[in-house]
């Protein structure tokens, strides 16, 4: 009756007997100002074919690894139907769809509206990550959400979350009739994702720690939720591409150390935990429902050094993308650039200032940019500019590193803070290492 695949990331085709359906289809290589490359490899008949004649796509956020305008642009027709959830950014994505000739979007208020396809009832899931492993408090300004479908003949439940990671244990019970009993959910599994820590001063021995202590955390709280949940069968997914250039180079040192990124073995694990099935679906594996429900997995043998392998995403980042990165040089940093820089970060700070009020945002640290490694500058917890300061001690700060020619960027609106921040071509220190998400949400509006 239907099949799913995961062609790489969290993308997912969907076929049916009368439709064809995506979820979050990103096929373009350097998105996050060209840090990101699609793993695995796909040649372009196999992307073509994937995303030829869909006839519904999904989206379950803005980040570009899952709403890819150029992939949509690409590949999709103007008849072709979008799905919305209705969370934070969705009206970005609506735009920037409809902005490029795509008119039927449709917005899905979450655990609430129901599109009805050919063959399925679609339902929106709303944010289950609104704390997370380092947040403390609930983030009302989560972006993630997911997406329900249920065929309509055999009653297959399929839940695919991509980075609604299952977090908050009150999110999961409030929403617990949409998420039940499911015959497949499908989940992110790794923390590679995040710019954390591989953007901070730590040593290869304590990232290493760092990413231990989170993964552990993950998976405990996943599997205590999914739990919860009771499906049938778990899919780890959304966790894969290939980071080039800047800080990448020790994203790959540690990923390779951490037991998260062999996604068979998290399948595994989780299924085991769970006393349930687990799979991993790599290109041209499928997942099948026949007529009664009943699962059919077309699996392929898995090759250690095949093109799939951990081995294959490590040699094509070293042999193809960091050979032929082209290194820019930076240019003269003089006084007169000084005191523009200073005035476009002092307008781009009383933007943030606005946002805390606007939001009402209430930001753990202040926030310390060093410029060129020479000029530092100050916006405090409430949003005011300094320039000439004397942190206090023990007061908590979070400090970026960062040129002048970068900031531009950001300051101007050329580049989004959040693009940048997962571009891991940012230079972090935090003091105390806590995450605060209302410091990292005010950030995203420092620009003029």
């Amino acid at each position: 009756m239907f099949s799913v695949e995961n062609l790489s990331n969290a993308s997912i085709i969907i076929k049916s007997l009368n439709e064809k359906l995506a979820i979050d289809p990103w096929f373009k290589d350097g998105i996050y100002d060209g840090t990101w490359h699609n793993f695995p490899r796909l040649t372009d008949n196999e992307k073509f074919n994937a995303l030829s004649d869909v006839d519904i796509c999904m989206y379950t956020h803005l980040h570009k690894d899952h709403f890819c305008i150029d992939t949509a642009k690409k590949y999709f027709k103007p008849s072709t139907k979008f799905l919305i959830s209705k969370v934070w950014g969705w009206q970005v994505v609506k735009s920037i769809l409809n902005k490029n000739g795509f008119s039927l979007t449709y917005i899905l208020e979450c655990s609430k509206d129901v599109f009805e396809s050919k063959d399925f009832k679609i339902m929106s899931v709303p944010p289950l990550n609104v704390t997370g492993l380092e947040a403390q408090n609930e983030n009302d300004m989560s972006i993630d959400s997911g997406f329900s479908l249920v065929h309509k003949q055999n009653k297959v439940k399929c839940v695919f979350l991509a980075d609604d990671n299952l977090y908050s244990n009150l999110r999961v019970n409030e929403n617990i009739e949409l998420l039940k009993n499911p015959d497949l959910i499908a989940f992110a599994y790794s923390g590679f994702a995040s710019d954390y820590p591989f953007n901070y001063g730590f040593s290869n021995e304590r990232m290493v720690e760092i990413c231990n202590e989170q993964e552990k955390k993950r998976f405990e709280t996943q599997v205590k939720n999914l739990s919860v949940i009771n499906p049938k069968c778990i899919m780890p997914y959304s966790s894969e591409f290939v980071a080039v250039g800047n800080y990448s180079e020790k994203w790959r040192e540690i990923m390779i150390k951490i037991w998260t990124s062999n996604k068979r073995f998290v399948a595994s694990q989780y299924a085991s935990k769970l006393g349930i099935d687990g799979i991993a679906l790599y290109p041209q594996d499928y997942i099948v429902y026949d007529k009664n429900g009943k699962r059919t997995d077309n699996i392929k043998p898995f090759l250690e050094n095949g093109p799939y392998s951990i081995s294959s995403l490590l040699s094509y980042a070293k042999d193809i993308v960091d050979k032929n990165s082209s290194l820019t040089k930076t240019k003269k940093y003089s006084d007169n650039v000084s005191t523009k820089i200073k005035y476009k970060l002092q307008t781009a700070a009383n933007n943030y200032k606005k946002a805390i009020e606007k939001h009402n945002l209430s930001p753990l640290q202040d926030f310390i940019i060093c410029i060129n490694k020479l000029d530092v500058f100050k916006i405090d917890k409430k949003g005011n500019f300094e320039v000439n300061f004397i942190q206090k001690k023990n007061e908590p700060f979070l400090k970026l590193d960062i040129s002048h020619e970068f900031l531009e960027r950001l300051l101007e609106g050329n580049l989004h803070w959040d693009d940048a921040c997962l571009s891991m071509k940012l230079s972090w220190h935090r003091s105390p290492n806590i995450f605060c998400s209302d410091t990292s949400n005010a950030i995203n509006y420092l620009k003029i």
